[in-house]
């Protein structure tokens, strides 16, 4: 009982941190902007994944319902997607597992904001998160990580009283896609400061300024003030 207990505060530990540096667990209002549906629903799916491997590698077997999972205190811990509907979670007889939202209209199928999101993975095998992550365009991926930057701007910012000097100074947890600031295609992701305006750029796959399709600009700006 007492190794159980030791694994539980210790699970709890390494969640508590990888929650602390996602932006996609709750509703977040910065610059008087707001996350998507879409893009709410794809961090929830990936943060529902991600702990569900952690119970696997706890306790050996799969959660029986996404209920099972340990809270995490003082966070968002529902299992709604971005419209606020209950994210499916199939349990198939060969062990895989399926977690999908059935997008606005809360009904299997469906075009536009009403089609499903989800990812159907190996919950044993860890490695198949990194495949898994494919099935989201490389621009939709690095948006979503500036999003995620961004946050932690945020609360450097609030913590500290002043921007951080450089994104090296921010604690990017390993457990996410957030183990480098770099943008999907490998390229250093640039990070400006003008007063209290804040940018974030990725220059694409060429690496380069300016460009079309991949190759094009991807940038956030936010203001940060006490």
């Amino acid at each position: 009982m007492e190794s159980i207990s030791r694994l539980k505060t210790s699970y709890l530990f390494v969640v508590v941190m990888f929650f602390a540096t996602l932006v996609f667990l709750a509703i977040s209002f910065l610059s008087g902007e707001i996350m998507s549906p879409e893009e709410h629903t794809n961090g929830r799916l990936h943060s529902l994944m991600l702990r569900i491997f952690d119970y696997v590698e706890l306790d050996g077997e799969p959660p029986k319902q996404l209920e099972d999972l340990p809270p995490i205190p003082d966070h968002d811990n529902t299992i709604k997607d971005g419209w606020g509907n209950t994210i499916a979670y199939i349990l198939a007889n060969n062990g895989d597992i399926t977690i999908v939202s059935y997008g606005k209209d809360g009904k299997e199928g469906g075009d536009g904001k009403a089609a499903d999101i989800g990812f159907t993975f190996d919950p044993h095998d860890r490695e198949n998160y990194y495949k898994i992550i494919d099935v989201i365009s490389p621009s939709s991926f690095t948006e979503i990580k500036l999003s995620a930057i961004r946050e932690k701007v945020v609360e450097y910012f609030k913590v500290n009283q002043k921007l951080p000097p450089s994104l090296e100074d921010l604690y990017l947890d390993r457990m996410f896609y957030l183990d480098s600031n770099k943008d999907f295609w490998d390229n250093e992701i640039l990070y400006g400061i003008d007063r209290d305006t804040v940018t974030l750029k990725s220059l694409g796959k060429d690496g380069a300024n300016g460009g079309k399709g991949e190759n094009a600009d991807i940038i956030t700006s936010f203001k940060v003030q006490l």
